[in-house]
């Protein structure tokens, strides 16, 4: 195992009457295992990193939700993405198990990035990412899941992410000509009740957000895997445009439009939070 294993932080709620509601961020980590914490001032920069996510959702604890995040990169490994998605060619001997690479793998942002064309891992590396990291992330949310329903009754986890402006588009409906602002993913119903993202996206809609469902994302292995509507427990996915708080091209977060954004989502789920059953 590795000596450093920033793995999350988990902030629980400050309120005594909890809400029965986990937000999490998979991807806002900037801590890299082998090559140490990113530097943007010296150009070191990790890609695929939703950065400042975790801020805009760090009004959870203040309205009793819990809030957890990743702390290390996504490229080292993706606990949004499913185990088998690999490739064989990555490795210098073959899986034990059979892979199911999806396009993203094919794309080199599967399981784990590799940084060049070519790359083989050795087996016992991956193996150990997924013991150090992927999986004592997904047993936190799954506890945190546990622990809230035994409170409630029920519980919501919402897997919190942003995106390139760029691939904001619809890719299902051809007759929807914009770009959204925020994506509202369950895996069409699969992951949560559908009158959660249908409320939510109401209410955002309303604050003047341009809003979507399941479209061009419908959810990855986070709300997948943890979502079980049939047993009280629904997982949303929230994709953020990144434009509405940051300027792309420098990284640069823009603090005004953070504080808006951040006052909208809080609104939107108190709202979502005082619709659902008590």
């Amino acid at each position: 195992m590795l000596a450093d294993k920033r793995i999350y932080q988990l902030i629980p709620p400050k309120t005594v009457e909890n809400v029965p509601i986990l937000f999490e961020s998979p991807h806002s980590g900037t801590f890299h295992p082998i090559h140490g914490e990113e530097n943007i001032s010296q150009g070191h920069v990790y890609g695929g990193v939703d950065r400042a996510v975790h801020q805009i959702f760090d009004f959870a604890p203040d309205i009793g939700a819990s809030l957890l995040h990743a702390l290390f990169c996504r490229c080292y490994i993706d606990t949004n993405r499913a185990l088998d998605d690999m490739r064989p060619d990555w490795f210098d001997t073959p899986w034990p198990e059979p892979l199911s690479p999806s396009s993203k793998s094919d794309n080199g942002i599967g399981l784990v990035w590799p940084e060049k064309d070519g790359v083989c891992f050795s087996q016992q590396d991956i193996l150990t990412r997924i013991a150090a990291y992927y999986r004592p992330y997904h047993s936190a949310i799954a506890d945190e899941i546990t622990r809230i329903k035994a409170q409630h009754g029920y519980a919501l986890h919402v897997s919190c992410h942003s995106a390139p402006a760029c691939i904001m588009k619809p890719q299902l409906n051809p007759r929807v000509n914009y770009t959204a602002d925020i994506v509202i993913s369950d895996n069409f119903a699969q992951s949560a009740a559908p009158n959660i993202g249908k409320s939510l996206r109401k209410t955002l809609e309303g604050y003047g957000y341009k809003v979507l469902s399941n479209d061009p994302f419908q959810g990855d292995a986070l709300i997948n895997a943890h979502g079980a509507p049939q047993n009280h427990v629904h997982s949303i996915q929230i994709e953020i445009n990144r434009a509405l708080y940051m300027h792309e091209a420098t990284l640069k977060i823009s603090q005004p439009r953070l504080i808006k954004l951040r006052a909208d989502l809080k609104r939107s789920f108190l709202a979502l939070y005082k619709s659902m059953p008590h």
